[in-house]
């Protein structure tokens, strides 16, 4: 499953289909804030946003975005990966990503 996962990344960072950003963080769950994050990020065909824990408001604001889905890094699937055009990863998920990977293989 690792593997599998992984190979979907790989994948989508090869394809320039990940962007990463510093953080992401809303002060109330608001559709409108989060529609406008990604469009400015120029994200409009879907996408699988990855952050480290769970965040309430950024659940909610997403929720009502056609093809947009809110996962943590410890759930992520290839599955899920492979369906989305585009990642989304916060500095901190990614980071955690490659270090829990890092830890796991020695």
């Amino acid at each position: 499953r690792r593997l599998a996962r992984d190979s979907a990344i790989l994948a989508k960072l090869l394809s320039g289909g990940v962007v990463i950003v510093d953080e992401l963080s809303f002060d109330a769950p608001k559709t409108k804030d989060f529609s406008q994050v990604l469009g400015n990020l120029k994200i409009d065909r879907g996408c699988l946003v990855a952050i480290n824990e769970s965040n309430e408001n950024l659940y909610k604001s997403a929720r009502n975005i056609p093809k947009v889905d809110v996962t943590t890094v410890v759930d992520l699937n290839a599955g899920d990966i492979c369906n989305r055009q585009k990642m989304l990863f916060t500095k901190d998920a990614f980071l955690s990503l490659i270090n829990r990977d890092k830890d796991s293989s020695s």
